[in-house]
């Protein structure tokens, strides 16, 4: 840092070249060798020597000591006035950059700087939702800052790839006025460019924090633990503690007594109590190999931690596979479900918690599990404890039924001797068109568009620059075969295979479609018409202007991402809180376009020239880009200045976290729905395997975080031996 600080020349009016300066040069040899040595030992004395060479860190460090010993390998050097060597000298001072990353070290002695980088590992998803959506936007806006500034005399957007900058400042509030648009239609571009950011940086963060604050919380636990076992390892008879926490410690100690997990009307039962004995006594297992009952109607005693329940046979048939459906197998698979057994009485013993047996209890008598808010009823909940208890009931019930319309829409029912078997031709055609992973087709053919989508946007991209223009003339025929032919055929088959023509046309998507494909043909009629050159050259113009909704195929990419599936989602879900954003940002733009038109413009060569010309001005104040352009000048008016981008922050602000809260219920939800639908495709591969194909109840409450994790057990898990009961 110091060795980029340059002298100032006052006789010259500018900076001297930077001076060797040789206290920084011993400085940097010492830290050199430092590093030096401390690289090499930690790799003589690393356990796994290739996971250590592939460590972040490490590779950093490697890159740190390089350069030093390069360069002076090279100053050594006779042949140093080569041009080869020259370019490697030049490439050695580019990577001594890499040094300032050592700083990342620091992490090591840093509790948050640590589960800051962990959070950042395991926010993989959400960096990607991010990283995806802000370049689609970037594109996006970009293209129609292009088309919208082109033709401008003297113009700074002179490409869709210079128009990148313009975009990331403008999307990121940062405006730092190098490139501002000048036409009304860029203008409002730049608007939505700079709303659209808000919402989209904003939306991730969220669940970013809420990781980052679990791991917080983890990490403080872990190292908790790490004390307390050093103490107990120690040899200390208790945790060394002092002032109030000892005598916390000694108060809590007093309190702890035995807690029995039996019923409060009978206490825990023994095995000489009920009869039991050791596994494999005769007169405990003396009953044949096969444990074959003949009749449903025989009762059975189920001992669960003390508590009896007589069930009848019949009720545990219901569900064969589970552990209590197969305890009619062997005696081996008997011993293995249950802790012990007696045939004789026909009872069961199970050293488990009575209270989570009993829902189950009730799954398999009544075929549906029914978690009630700890034997509760309803009437007799306190009315302040109602609201909460019917909003969590209402929330559930929400779920399963959006759960359901999902499932309807968008699972593939795998039902039958082959999934499409009894469909038509045209039925099969959209399934491939329309779901992209129902099948390895499917699969193909989405990929064949991803490719295709982006082609067709490189190219669009790439023909704003005049010096690849022509290079990409040469390529005319493969352009057309990614921009136009493709694209016909597959809208196309999707328009005969669609089953609602209607609803296809009018999806956002095929409207794209549709206008990126009629300039074309309107192109294509203009040049073989007989009819006037003038009435043909302006058509054309409208028509080269539509062919930049071609950029708006790289939405397309939404359908395989999962992250921007959900962004769409609460956009739609969110209409409600887009009008207020959009009705209170247009009011706070008429009232200070008026207020600061009437402050400013009396003055000498005001940019105030009348209040729609002031809107400018009020939407990238309040949106707190500030581009520099528009600027007032009297007391009046900065002080209208001032209060509008104040205003700006408390309206922008208010709607956001509604929405955010909205992404983050989706983003869940869809979470839950994928692994459902991995679920229901493992158990369609193989029903023999699992449990849970014969689970078809109807969850009407969940009360706790324990009977969730119930539910999970019995409906989620893949194999037998995991089940409870």
């Amino acid at each position: 840092i110091v060795s980029s600080v340059q002298e100032y020349d006052s006789t010259t009016g500018a900076f001297k070249q930077n001076r060797k300066v040789i206290i920084l040069e011993i400085l940097e040899g010492l830290c050199v060798g430092w590093f030096t040595l401390e690289y090499g030992l930690r790799l003589i004395a690393a356990p796994n020597k290739y996971r250590f060479l592939k460590g972040a860190l490490n590779i950093i460090d490697l890159l740190a000591i390089v350069p030093y010993f390069g360069l002076m390998l090279l100053n050594s050097s006779a042949t140093k006035e080569s041009t080869q060597w020259s370019d490697l000298q030049r490439l050695l001072l580019a990577l001594r950059c890499v040094r300032i990353l050592r700083v990342l070290r620091l992490g090591r002695h840093s509790h948050g700087l640590r589960v800051l980088g962990q959070t950042l590992l395991n926010s993989g998803r959400e960096l990607g939702l991010l990283a995806l959506s802000v370049a689609i936007a970037i594109i996006i806006f970009s293209t129609l800052a292009y088309y919208a500034e082109k033709d401008v005399p003297e113009t700074l957007f002179t490409s869709i790839p210079s128009t990148f900058w313009w975009a990331c400042i403008t999307m990121t509030t940062v405006g730092y006025g190098d490139v501002v648009p000048a036409t009304m239609f860029g203008k409002a571009v730049a608007v939505a460019c700079c709303m659209s950011g808000v919402v989209v940086v904003a939306l991730p963060i969220p669940i970013m924090v809420t990781k980052f604050t679990e791991l917080y919380k983890k990490q403080l636990r872990r190292e908790r633990t790490i004390q307390h076992r050093e103490v107990v390892n120690s040899g200390s008879d208790k945790p060394i503690m002092s002032g109030k926490i000892q005598k916390r410690y000694d108060s809590l100690k007093l309190e702890v007594t035995p807690i029995s997990l039996a019923h409060e009307s009978q206490p825990p039962v023994s095995q000489h109590e009920l009869h039991f004995n050791a596994t494999g006594a005769d007169n405990s297992h003396t009953d044949p190999t096969k444990i074959d009952d003949k009749t449903g109607d025989q009762k059975v005693i189920l001992n669960i931690g003390g508590v009896k329940h007589v069930v009848m046979r019949r009720s545990l048939e219901r569900l064969p596979l589970t552990r209590l459906g197969r305890l009619r197998e062997s005696k081996a698979v008997v011993s293995e479900l249950c802790d012990d057994y007696n045939l004789t009485d026909n009872e069961y013993y199970f050293d488990r918690n009575n209270t989570t047996f009993e829902p189950i209890l009730a799954l398999y008598r009544t075929d549906s599990l029914h978690l009630t808010e700890a034997g509760v009823p309803e009437c007799l909940i306190s009315r302040c404890c109602q609201r909460r208890y019917h909003q969590r009931k209402q929330q559930l019930l929400d779920d399963i039924r959006d759960d359901e319309e999902y499932e309807a829409k968008h699972i593939v029912d795998s039902t039958g001797p082959s999934s499409t078997g009894s469909l038509s031709y045209q039925q099969r055609l959209w399934r491939v068109l329309d779901k992209p992973y129902s099948s390895p087709i499917a699969r193909i053919l989405s990929v064949v568009s991803i490719l295709f989508t982006i082609v067709s946007t490189v190219v669009v991209i790439m023909s704003s620059m005049e010096m690849l223009w022509e290079r990409i003339q040469l390529l005319d025929f493969p352009k057309k075969i990614g921009n136009y032919y493709y694209w016909r055929v597959y809208y196309g088959l999707q328009l005969i295979a669609a089953p609602n023509k209607y609803r296809f046309l009018k999806g956002a998507l095929n409207v794209i479609d549709l206008w990126a494909i009629l300039p074309y043909y309107g192109l294509m009629l203009g040049n073989t018409s007989q009819r006037g050159y003038t009435y043909w050259q302006d058509i054309q113009r409208k028509l080269l202007i539509l062919r930049c909704v071609r950029i708006l195929r790289v939405l397309r990419l939404g359908r395989h991402s999962y992250g921007l599936r959900v962004l769409g989602q609460m956009l739609l879900n969110s209409g409600r809180e887009l009008e207020l954003l959009a009705l209170s940002v247009a009011i706070a733009i008429i009232i200070f376009s008026t207020q600061v038109y009437y402050a400013e413009k009396d003055e000498v060569n005001t940019k105030f020239r009348s209040i729609p010309g002031t809107f400018w001005w009020a939407c990238i104040t309040m949106t707190t880009v500030g581009y520099g352009d528009v600027v007032p000048t009297t007391m009046v008016g900065k002080a209208w200045g001032i209060v509008c981008c104040m205003s700006g922050v408390v309206v922008i602000a208010l709607p956001i976290p509604i929405m955010v809260t909205k992404f983050n219920e989706l983003y869940k939800k869809q979470l839950r729905r994928e692994r459902d639908i991995q679920h229901k495709e493992f158990v369609d591969s193989d029903s023999d395997k699992v449990v849970s194909i014969q689970l078809a109840f109807k969850i009407k409450h969940l009360s706790t975080v324990w009977l969730r994790a119930l539910v999970d057990m019995l409906s989620l898990h893949m194999d037998i031996d995991y089940m409870l009961f």
